[in-house]
C-alpha cells in the first residue's frame, strides 16, 4: 500500500481523535469533522478504563502499552491532566464457578503478559475489609490504568490540533465516489470537502452511515451502556472491582464509577430507574459494608459487534475508505486500532491480527451465528 496523502476522519470520539494525533505526528494531513463537539458520544460518558481482559489479550494488552507510550507527551503538548492513574482490579468469585473462571482469566492474561495472579479469600479480605464475606477470591489485576474519559479526548483533540489537524463541526449527509474511491464528503450546509482517504469513526453510528452513505452492509448496533457515580461516606476503596458484568472503580476526583449495564435500546443512552436500581444492587452485593452517595447517573451510545471483536480497515468494494469501531471496548481499544491504521496509511505494514478484524470477517461472524 502507498502512503496515503491526507485523511478524512468522520467522528471525533477518542478513537477518530486518537487516530488524528498519531497521523499528524507522522506528517499526514488530518481534517475530523464531527457534527457536535469533541467527545460528544459515548467517549466522553465512558469509564476511561484502560483494562485488558474483556477483549482480545494480545490487542487489549498492545493498546494499554500505546496508552502509556503517548499519554505523555499527549498532556505535555495539551497542558490538559486527564487525571490518568494505575488502578488495580480484582475480579471477585462469589462461587465455585466464578472461582473456576477467574483462574482461568488470571491464566490466558498471564499468557498475555499482563500482571495477574489468583488470590484467595483472605487475602482479598487483607486488601479490602468491606468485601462481602462470601468473596472465595479472585483474578488480582495489576496491569489497568483509569482516567476520566472526557478530559483526555479533550487532551488528544488539543494536541492533534497543535500538531495541525483541521477540526470542522458540521453534519455530514452523504458522501462523492467515484467507483472504488471516494472524493468527498457532503456536509448539510452544502459544502464539500475533498477527500483522499476516508475513516468512519462513529462509534455506533457507523454501520447506518456506511449503509446509507455507500451502500455497505456491516454488522454494528448501537447498545447503550449506563453507569451511576457514587461518592465514599468514609475512606475510599483500596482497589478496583469487576463482578457480575460491572466495574467499581475510584477516580482521582474522589468519585467512585459504577458501570455499566448493557441495554440494546437502539439509538437512544438514558439512564433508567431500573438500571440505576441494577448497577447498586451490584455493587451492594459485593460491597455491602461500603457507604455511599449518589452523586450522579449518565448513559453512553456504544456500538456493538460480532463478539465483541473490532471492525477495522477498509470498506468492501471501496479502495479508499475505511472503518475503525471498537465495539462496546473503545476506550481500552483507541489506541490500538489508531496504531493499526497509522502503521498501514504511513508505511504501508499490515498488523499480524488486522486480517481477523476486517469487515468481511465480521459479516462472516454473523453468518456462522445464524
Amino acid at each position: 500500500m502507498q502512503p496515503v496523502q491526507s485523511v478524512t476522519i468522520i467522528g471525533a470520539g477518542v478513537v477518530g481523535c486518537f487516530l488524528a494525533y498519531r497521523l499528524a505526528s507522522e506528517g499526514v494531513p488530518v481534517t475530523v469533522i464531527e457534527r457536535q463537539h469533541v467527545g460528544a458520544g459515548a467517549s466522553g460518558a465512558s469509564a476511561g478504563n484502560v483494562q485488558p481482559g474483556e477483549v482480545d489479550v494480545v490487542l487489549a494488552a498492545e493498546s494499554l502499552e500505546l496508552f502509556r507510550r503517548f499519554l505523555p507527551a499527549i498532556k505535555e503538548e495539551s497542558g490538559i491532566d486527564p487525571q490518568d492513574h494505575e488502578v488495580h482490579y480484582l475480579y471477585a468469585a462469589l462461587d465455585e464457578q466464578e472461582v473456576a473462571q477467574t483462574q482461568e482469566f488470571s491464566t490466558v492474561l498471564q499468557q498475555g503478559g499482563l500482571r495477574v495472579e489468583w488470590i484467595d479469600g483472605p487475602t482479598v479480605r487483607a486488601l479490602e475489609s468491606r468485601f462481602a464475606p462470601g468473596v472465595l477470591g479472585g483474578a488480582w489485576h495489576r496491569d489497568c490504568m483509569q482516567m476520566d474519559a472526557y478530559r483526555f479526548v479533550m487532551a488528544l483533540s488539543k494536541a492533534m490540533q497543535g500538531r495541525g489537524v483541521q477540526v470542522r463541526q458540521g453534519e455530514v449527509v452523504g458522501l462523492q465516489h467515484a467507483g472504488e474511491r471516494v472524493t468527498g464528503v457532503r456536509l448539510q450546509d452544502g459544502t464539500t470537502l475533498a477527500c483522499d482517504t476516508l475513516v468512519l469513526a462513529l462509534g455506533a453510528w457507523t454501520g447506518m452511515a456506511a449503509s446509507q452513505w455507500l451502500g455497505v452492509s456491516l454488522p454494528i448496533e448501537p447498545h447503550s451502556l449506563q453507569k451511576v457515580h457514587v461518592r465514599p461516606m468514609a475512606e475510599p476503596l483500596r482497589c478496583a472491582i469487576r463482578w457480575s458484568e460491572v466495574n467499581v472503580v475510584s477516580r482521582v476526583d474522589g468519585l467512585v464509577h459504577v458501570g455499566s449495564k448493557h441495554d440494546p435500546t437502539g439509538f437512544t443512552a438514558q439512564p433508567t430507574p431500573e438500571g440505576r436500581h441494577w448497577l447498586l444492587e451490584r455493587l451492594n452485593t459485593v460491597l455491602p459494608a461500603f457507604e455511599f452517595e449518589v452523586v450522579a447517573a449518565g448513559a453512553g451510545l456504544a456500538a456493538s459487534t460480532p463478539k465483541k471483536v473490532p471492525v477495522l480497515g477498509p470498506l468492501p468494494g471501496f479502495a479508499s475508505a475505511y472503518v475503525a469501531v471498537p465495539s462496546t471496548n473503545g476506550f481500552l481499544l483507541s489506541a490500538v486500532l489508531a496504531h493499526i491504521l497509522t502503521e498501514l496509511f504511513v508505511h504501508g505494514r499490515q498488523h499480524a491480527l488486522l486480517p481477523d478484524l476486517l469487515p468481511e470477517r465480521a459479516l462472516r461472524r454473523v453468518s456462522a451465528a445464524e
